[in-house]
């Protein structure tokens, strides 16, 4: 890989979700503009989206359904998880369809459901970043 600050390698990979497709594109990123250094790269605190990741996103977001879409604009106002009621009543949807578009939603590893007393749900973190800034 290229990649240089070990230590900071666990940080990495638990900011970008474990996800194989984004380490590949910040991968590449880190090598070129960070000389492979993860803890510069790290450092600026930012949650970078290359462009190759915008287009990928910008893709899954214009397939959702728009109630899809609802869900995920609603939720992306959230840092923190968010009870299945309150996501249910900040939405003007049916329950049929709200109930149909969350479990899409799970289905496609967009939305995860926190294991806790409570039906929490959040959307991915990297996904969030992107619905805040481009859509």
């Amino acid at each position: 890989t290229g990649l240089q600050d070990e230590e900071s390698w666990l940080n990495f990979i638990n900011l970008y979700e474990g996800n194989l497709m984004y380490f590949k594109t910040i991968i590449t990123l880190i090598n070129k503009n960070y000389d492979g250094k993860v803890a510069d790269f790290l450092a600026e605190n930012i949650l970078h989206l290359p462009n190759k990741m915008q287009s990928h996103f910008q893709e899954i977001f214009n397939h959702l359904s728009p109630t899809e879409q609802e869900i995920v604009l609603q939720l992306s106002k959230f840092e923190q998880s968010i009870s299945r009621e309150e996501l249910r009543q900040s939405l003007n949807l049916s329950s049929v369809d709200f109930n149909n578009g969350l479990q899409s939603l799970q289905q496609r590893y967009l939305v995860t459901k926190i294991k806790n007393d409570k039906r929490l749900f959040q959307l991915s973190s990297v996904f969030r970043e992107y619905v805040r800034n481009y859509c």
